[in-house]
């Protein structure tokens, strides 16, 4: 006996068989669902005038900014969190790609969204009290100032989030040559 995919749908011998998603179609739909509901809640947040309300536009101590940029990234990734599993976990797992038991994936996705959040938030401050203090050319110098950081310490940053020890390229091909 053959089963419909849907209820509703009518049956015959000369129907053609209900194609499976494949793995990267899978990805691609969660991908766009991501996006779309991002973009959703961004126009929303405009439509109600959201950025005023969220961050002062006033002098006032730093930490506020910082308090004010942390919830925004907390905010942001409470709002990916499902797509996050669904994407590093559930289907790769659905789909044989990972055997790593979700404790393992929730423990990688909390350090990574932790240090991202971290590295978010300082930005965010460090650009907002640039601007207030000196402006558009305090900004501009302390994004890139901060640029050159994150460049000079991007090995640090790799295994800081990967959780791992990152050697540098020139040490690994001088060890796999010899």
């Amino acid at each position: 006996m053959r089963v419909r995919p849907y209820p509703w749908a009518m049956s015959s011998t000369l129907s053609a068989p209900t194609p499976t998603l494949t793995y990267a179609r899978a990805r691609l739909y969660l991908g766009a669902s991501a996006v779309g509901t991002l973009t959703v809640l961004a126009v929303s947040g405009l439509a109600v005038d959201l950025p005023a309300r969220w961050w002062p536009t006033e002098p006032g101590p730093w930490t506020r900014d910082v308090l004010a940029w942390a919830l925004a990234v907390a905010v942001h990734a409470a709002v990916l969190a499902p797509f996050d599993l669904f994407a590093g976990s559930l289907i790769p797992r659905a789909y044989g790609r990972t055997t790593e038991p979700l404790g393992a994936f929730l423990a990688r996705w909390a350090r990574g969204a932790l240090l991202h959040g971290v590295a978010v938030t300082a930005a965010g401050a460090l650009l907002m009290t640039a601007a207030r203090g000196a402006g558009g050319w305090g900004a501009a110098a302390a994004f890139l100032g901060r640029s050159l950081a994150l460049l000079a310490g991007q090995l640090w940053v790799a295994a800081a989030v990967a959780g791992a020890r990152v050697r540098r390229l020139g040490a690994c091909v001088r060890t796999c040559l010899h």
